[in-house]
């Protein structure tokens, strides 16, 4: 899956020592989408805003799953806001995260 993917990218940028394995562990108890499932969503929002085409996988997920999303890309964060999906960029809205997380917490 494309977040695997993004995760041992990032990981690897940062200096972080990890291995595939870690990464299948790590992301062991997330729910994962099949791309099936998003392709349709994203290739909407590639029609409607046309992000970056992995952004679009990022937007398609948050909108399908009514989630919201998290990064510290503000170009992906501006794009999925203007799809309608809840977005925070995470170098200048933390305390807000925070706050968000406590309330889906409480839900």
């Amino acid at each position: 899956m494309i977040f695997q993917i993004e995760v041992i990218s990032v990981a690897k940028r940062l200096g972080v020592n990890i291995s595939r394995k870690d990464v299948n562990k790590l992301v062991s108890d997330f729910e994962l989408l099949n791309e099936d499932l998003i392709f349709d969503e994203a290739f909407k929002i590639a029609e409607e805003i046309h992000p970056r085409a992995i952004d679009t996988y990022f937007i398609a997920t948050a909108s399908i799953t009514n989630s919201i999303l998290i990064s510290s890309d503000k170009t992906m964060i501006n794009n999925a806001r203007n799809y309608n999906v809840t977005a925070y960029y995470l170098l200048d809205e933390l305390e807000e995260i925070l706050k968000k997380t406590r309330e889906l917490k409480e839900i």
